[in-house]
């Protein structure tokens, strides 16, 4: 009933959130969901058909009315690629009035098989519904029409829906360097370099200049030497601030144009994922790539890169 979670942890928050022992058990809950296996649990389910209340009650009162309701469930259950013996089965035991808990069990694996399975959309056959809201505690349900599904031309055990994340370990590849500094662009990166160089000058150049200064035995008594002195360690000082605000500046605007660049690669490779990719990847992961990674490279990595850059310089320059 959850929006960009898979099935596991959709069904753990609803039984400790949403559900009659979760922390919302005392609070009316508005639950809008297609999946099945959540409506007995359900307090008052509303079905509509042709944009009117067709009919109203429990989850057994329902059942036992053997409606629409009742109807969408066999229906359901028949665009699960089941043996035909197992969906007569279950017939049986809808016309016959099954417990909420043993009806809750074929459901679930009933759609468990069918999450298995590579069944595609055909847009003929009869007519079913699709879940449209319940209200837990005084929820509500409602159901609309939709087209059922095709079966599956290959057997489940053959298909796999959705396939495990892995991720690469080791080094990073020096192509993800080029890439990241290609991101940034050639002139922003050779200012980088070169304004930090500059004040690792200036940064050596006033250390110099004080040593020779505290050398000196005559800049104790003539005052012109004295200024003359810190005149020139004030402009050395002066040209460290420039050259640090200015390589500051360069860099953030490289990680600002690296960071955009990532970003229209990534939605221009999502924008022209075949279709079936998005049915084989949780939307939860496609959203992270939008948003944890997004982040890492809008704000930790350019802190980090910053950080490299000036103990690189500081290291070669104080040899």
């Amino acid at each position: 009933p959850l929006s960009a979670v898979d099935s596991h942890v959709g069904k753990h928050i609803f039984e400790q959130v949403i559900g009659g022992s979760g922390l919302l058990a005392k609070k009316t809950r508005v639950l809008v969901t297609h999946g099945i296996t959540y409506l007995p649990n359900t307090n008052e389910i509303y079905v509509l058909k042709d944009g009117e209340v067709s009919e109203s009650g429990s989850y057994q009162a329902l059942m036992d009315k053997k409606g629409a309701f009742a109807e969408f469930l066999i229906q359901h259950l028949q665009e699960v690629n089941e043996e035909e013996e197992d969906i007569d089965e279950i017939k049986a035991q809808l016309e016959s009035g099954v417990s909420n808990e043993e009806l809750k069990h074929k459901l679930e694996r009933a759609i468990s098989r069918r999450s298995r399975s590579g069944s595609t959309s055909d847009g003929s056959g009869n007519e079913s519904y699709s879940r449209q809201a319940s209200d837990m505690g005084g929820s509500n349900s409602s159901l609309r029409k939709r087209t059922p599904e095709k079966k599956a031309a290959e057997e489940p055990s053959k298909n796999k829906l959705i396939e495990k994340e892995t991720s690469e370990t080791g080094s990073v590849k020096w192509e993800v360097y080029k890439h990241y500094l290609k991101s940034i662009g050639l002139t922003l990166s050779v200012a980088t370099v070169f304004l930090n160089m500059v004040f690792q000058g200036f940064s050596i150049g006033s250390n110099l200049w004080l040593s020779r200064w505290s050398t000196d035995a005559a800049a104790e008594n003539d005052t012109s030497v004295r200024d003359m002195y810190l005149g020139v360690y004030g402009a050395f000082g002066a040209g460290q601030v420039l050259t640090t605000f200015a390589a500051s500046i360069s860099f953030a605007l490289g990680a600002l144009k690296a960071s955009h660049e990532m970003h229209l690669i990534l939605l221009r490779h999502v924008l022209r994922w075949p279709m079936e990719l998005f049915d084989t990847t949780p939307l939860g992961r496609v959203l992270n790539r939008f948003a944890k990674e997004v982040d890492v490279i809008d704000n930790t990595l350019p802190s980090v890169v910053r950080a490299c850059l000036v103990m690189i310089f500081g290291v070669i320059f104080s040899e």
